[in-house]
């Protein structure tokens, strides 16, 4: 246990001191800091200096649009605005126009196209204003315009809960797997170069003289699963603070508090059977990695025999977002008992709550049965990978590895 100990303590410092491992670590979280400092940035200049002017005579107009953020009335005269747009102050003004026949005109003039949502506004205003004035020249009643402004009332009632259901199942699922989907991205070839590195050199067999190498590829397995482990844990505790700290920046993070119970939906749903499906599915794939790069002589070779590992890991992610919707279909049932493929597919269905107690036990213990069987035959052959230094094909280099004692 003592060796054991040793080597996967050496395989973690090693990883972890890295820069690349360190690069990887932080990336995330500087990409989140940039995207958040220049949306803070960019909304802060749009509510300073990127206002749309109004120009009108009509005080009731006026009093309609003196509440929207993105206008300012603060002009009277066109000239007075053109100078301000071409001072960069604003981004446009709108000029509205109360003709002879009493039809209003709206003229726009900017250096961009105006804003859809804020164009809406603005026709809604002015039909609101258009149809008041109409009333006004024909000289109909408040009763009478009350009658004219009728409107058909179309009812919807829509089940929010289940639907709300639904939307938390999704969630659950995009995150649960794109998460273990680039974590095995990542470490797959990262295992693959860490064992392909020290293959053929003299210090193995030194190593092997002092270490059972059943033992030594254990410590090895046991280390880079404790940096996964620790990359994982880094993430869950920054993404925990983000989503403490965020609320407090302003109202543009209110939808995380509007959206609470949404979100505790799904870390329940994260936080369950289906994140031991991940964390067996990591362990597979990295035993597997281990294999294939113990399986080169040199170890930018490594990529190529990790990339059969990878298509099998891109067929279970992509087959998951294709069928996401459709727990029940035949092909997600099947391969939810399939162990290279269950991590993908079994998470869909318990999130989904399609699936009994009975064939989850079935499915974990196929599982786990493949994970124990897989790493003791690798284990047992592993001296013969290590010490294979001929420069052969992969096939020819596995077959040559079991004769070796």
């Amino acid at each position: 246990m003592k060796k054991l100990m040793t080597v996967a303590r050496e395989t973690y410092v090693r990883q972890v001191k890295s820069w690349a491992f360190v690069l990887l670590l932080l990336s995330p979280f500087i990409f989140f800091g940039i995207s958040l400092g220049i949306g803070y940035f960019i909304g802060h200049q749009e509510a300073t200096n990127q206002k749309i002017a109004v120009i009108t005579n009509d005080r009731e107009l006026r009093q309609s649009l003196k509440q929207d953020k993105q206008l300012t009335l603060a002009y009277t005269k066109v000239a007075k605005a053109d100078q301000a747009l071409t001072a960069q102050k604003i981004a446009g003004y709108v000029v509205i126009d109360n003709q002879a026949d009493q039809r209003l005109v709206a003229t726009y003039q900017g250096v961009k196209t105006l804003d859809t949502e804020l164009k809406q506004k603005l026709t809604t205003v002015l039909n609101q204003r258009q149809l008041a004035l109409n009333y006004a020249r024909v000289g109909l009643t408040v009763e009478e315009q009350k009658q004219l402004q009728q409107v058909p009332v179309f009812n919807e009632k829509i089940d929010s809960e289940y639907n709300n259901k639904e939307t938390v199942k999704l969630l659950s699922v995009m995150i649960l797997i794109i998460l273990m989907y680039f974590i095995l991205l990542n470490y797959s070839a990262t295992t693959a170069q860490e064992i392909a590195a020290e293959k053929g050199t003299k210090i193995m067999e030194v190593i092997f003289s002092s270490i059972p190498a059943k033992t030594y590829f254990y410590g090895k397995i046991l280390g880079l699963f404790g940096v996964i482990f620790t990359q994982v844990s880094i993430y869950l505790l920054g993404g925990g603070i983000l989503y403490s700290f965020l609320p407090k920046l302003g109202k543009k993070f209110n939808w995380l508090k509007t959206n609470q119970s949404l979100i505790t939906d799904v870390i329940q749903n994260l936080l369950s059977v289906s994140l031991l499906y991940v964390v067996l599915g990591v362990v597979l794939y990295t035993i597997l990695s281990a294999f294939c790069g113990a399986l080169v002589v040199r170890v930018e070779d490594s990529n190529k025999a990790v990339q059969p590992l990878m298509y099998l890991i891109m067929g279970g992610f992509f087959g998951v977002m294709a069928l996401a919707a459709y727990p029940e279909n035949i092909i997600v049932r099947v391969l939810s008992y399939v162990p290279f493929l269950s991590s993908f597919f079994m998470p869909l269905r318990l999130i989904d709550g399609s699936v009994g107690g009975g064939q989850v036990l079935i499915s974990l213990s196929l599982l786990l049965m493949t994970i124990f069987l897989l790493a003791n035959y690798i284990a047992k052959i592993y001296f013969g990978l290590i010490l294979q230094n001929d420069d052969i094909s992969l096939w020819r280099s596995f077959k040559k590895a079991l004769t070796i004692k």
